[in-house]
């Protein structure tokens, strides 16, 4: 047995920092002088208390094994006494840096080649501290990580060593913000586990790719955060750097095309050490860059692919580790990279995908602003119960096989939404699958939906699982293809940095509109995306905005948001629908007569008065009785049924008292007329 396949070496490392620790009762083998293998080391003068590593070293011994089936064991003995070797003055500063990386790169390992579980995330939560405490700690340790970063260009070393410089980077930047750098350390660990998804002929590939895989490949950050799941180990923050690590400052990066601030600053960090430590790795298709090659050949793409400030920053912090740095070659590509989109050199030399030929697309029927749909967001991303709940959209084209919408939320392939459409006189559920996602406009996103089929009324809010990426491979490319031009730009989660307010951002498109008195179709299709917003100031903001246009699209969705979830957006709504006279409300308002805030049903019978429908004048009569909370709205209501104004004070409510005392069964025949006809 020459090659003793059934062994593996043990990082000499990781044997001499062991030799400063309690070794604990690990089985070693040492190799045999005779090719018979290796054999078992016992040392009987240690007292059974495990192997003297210093002994072996002293006595010269340079290579120790273990069985390959207790090598995991093994690592994870390491682990669970990385801090104290950490710790340990003895240890040397380029150990400790080999043993973070090797230990680093294992769980890597472990995640890419079992499936993503509780039991991988926390091992990699686990290792990410260790890395936290190293590199912060102790200058020498980050010296020494910069000259092992080009050494080796595994998938697992790649995770492992894009952590490790994500915090230094972070460290940087941030400072020393341990929230901020475990969740970068715990996003570039993760940051390609979606890439288990993608076939391996596919992934490692050296020649071009066709459209369709690399719209595949282009998928690995939704797929990433859909394998993390809802584990909670992992934080909301990470998932979004996962998401955005590809995402570019000029809007043409991937999976959504996120531009400038609303690329999170963490996303930007992360994008800069991945893509230069894709960079000084070896490839199938170029020669490894140095790392000064590397950087300089990323500086071409400041502004452009890169943050231009961050990309100074992070030049500045290799400048510093010079000294600990070989540089590992150049690279006699030359200026040539200069123009090259460096985010596609990751993995594979990406081919250009063409728009197909005319013939080749379903016909698409396009829509003119005129058509809202009612969505339930119910297949989410990150879990089973998060996600955005109910909104509405704006219906931009349909085809056979599905449709493109205009929605205020970015949503990511593969997740399902059940949307309410009209056919004829009746209103289906379908279930559908979104296909794509990408910014429209500003607060404004276009997301291709795909039909899945019918589903039942009853069953609207049932959860569905976000399926993988093989699952929707065959999504037709002509529906890519279609929205070529959509493809430039990408959202943001909300989230816990110091982006910048969509909020405000939004509120300030719609005062834009407003001021231009835009009621053009483009306008109309931004306020009524805008006015399905999460964010209640802005659903305020469109309402306003919506009432001064008169389509028949935003009549529609105003008459949407009379049943919006808050109750100062469905006030605004029917004062807006009343003033309008928008009679095709009425059935809305008359619903909402019943709703369980008085407010809301006072208003709502004072709109349909707006509209000469007395539906609501017995509920106004009997809150006119007494002087509740709600009599001066009571009063206003009165008004508007009855067309007689009655002011809101005190002496215009003892009026409107008089009034419907003197007139009660001639105002009451009238509105049970009114009911009786209606």
């Amino acid at each position: 047995m020459s090659n003793h396949p059934s062994f593996a070496k043990i990082p000499t490392s990781a044997v001499r920092a062991l030799a400063n620790e309690d070794a604990g009762n690990i089985e070693v083998y040492l190799p045999s002088s005779d090719g018979k293998g290796p054999v078992f080391y016992s040392d009987s003068a240690h007292g059974g208390q495990g192997p003297d590593l210093s002994r072996l070293l002293d006595s010269g011994v340079s290579t120790i094994l273990v069985r390959s089936d207790e090598l995991l064991e093994f690592e994870k003995s390491i682990e669970s006494r990385i801090d104290s070797i950490l710790k340990n003055p003895n240890v040397p500063a380029v150990d400790k840096a080999e043993i973070v990386h090797n230990a680093g790169t294992s769980a890597a390992k472990n995640l890419l080649e079992t499936s993503v579980s509780r039991d991988s995330l926390s091992r990699a939560n686990n290792l990410v501290e260790s890395i936290l405490t190293s590199v912060t700690s102790d200058a020498r340790i980050a010296g020494h990580i910069f000259q092992m970063a080009g050494h080796e260009r595994s998938t697992a070393s790649h995770m492992q060593m894009v952590s490790t410089l994500a915090i230094l980077f972070g460290y940087e930047l941030f400072g020393n913000d341990e929230k901020v750098l475990r969740a970068l350390g715990l996003a570039g660990m993760l940051h390609d586990i979606g890439k288990l998804s993608i076939p391996a002929d596919i992934l490692n590939r050296p020649g071009p790719l066709s459209q369709e895989e690399v719209l595949l490949l282009q998928q690995h950050p939704v797929e990433g955060v859909r394998l993390i799941g809802d584990d909670e180990s992992i934080p909301q923050i990470t998932r979004q750097f996962i998401l955005q690590h590809h995402e570019r400052i000029d809007g043409r990066g991937y999976p959504l095309g996120l531009s400038g601030n609303e690329i999170l600053p963490g996303s930007r960090a992360l994008s800069i050490v991945d893509t230069f430590h894709a960079m000084i790795g070896p490839r199938a298709y170029r020669s490894q860059l140095g790392i000064v090659e590397a950087n300089r050949v990323m500086s071409y793409q400041a502004n452009r692919q890169f943050d231009a400030d961050m990309l100074k920053c992070w030049t500045s912090l290799c400048e510093k580790k010079e000294a600990a740095v070989r540089n590992s070659g150049r690279s006699a590509g030359g200026d040539e990279d200069a123009d090259e989109d460096l985010s596609a050199r990751h993995e594979n030399a990406l081919k250009r995908a063409g728009r197909l030929s005319v013939n080749q697309r379903r016909p698409r029927h396009r829509f003119h602003g005129t058509s809202v749909v009612r969505c339930l967001h119910a297949g989410s991303l990150n879990n089973q119960e998060s996600g955005i709940g109910e909104f509405g959209a704006c219906v931009f084209d349909l085809s056979r096989g599905g449709m493109c919408i205009l929605s205020a939320h970015p949503l990511y392939r593969g997740e399902i939404l059940n949307i309410r459409v009209r056919v004829g006189r009746e209103y289906e559920w379908l279930k559908t699958m979104v296909s794509w996602s990408r910014r429209h406009q500003e607060n404004v996103f276009k997301v291709g939906l795909r039909f899945l089929g019918r589903i039942d009324a009853n069953a609207i809010h049932e959860r569905t699982d976000v399926v993988p990426m093989g699952g929707y491979i065959s999504v037709g490319a002509e529906d890519e293809a279609d929205n070529t031009d959509a493809q430039r730009a990408e959202s943001t989660f909300e989230s816990e940095s110091e982006s910048r307010s969509d909020t405000g951002s939004a509120l300030e498109q719609l005062d834009s509109i407003a001021q231009k008195r835009d009621h053009s179709i483009a306008a109309q299709q931004v306020v009524i995306a805008l006015s399905m917003s999460s964010d209640k100031p802005v659903r305020i903001k469109a309402i306003d905005v919506m009432s001064t246009m008169g389509a028949r699209a935003t009549r529609s969705a105003l008459v949407d948001l009379l049943h919006d979830a808050d109750v100062e957006v469905r006030e605004r709504a029917i004062l807006a629908v009343g003033i309008g006279k928008i009679y095709e409300a009425a059935s809305a308002l008359r619903d909402l007569l019943n709703d369980p805030e008085e407010k809301i049903a006072l208003n709502a019978a004072g709109a349909l008065g707006q509209m000469n429908d007395w539906s609501g004048f017995n509920f106004v009569a009997k809150a006119m009785e007494g002087n509740g909370k709600h009599v001066r709205l009571a009063v206003r209501a009165f008004s508007d049924i009855t067309q007689h104004r009655f002011s809101s004070n005190r002496e215009g409510i003892a009026s409107a008292k008089r009034y419907l005392k003197a007139k009660r069964k001639e105002l009451e025949s009238k509105a049970n007329g009114v009911a009786v006809s209606a």
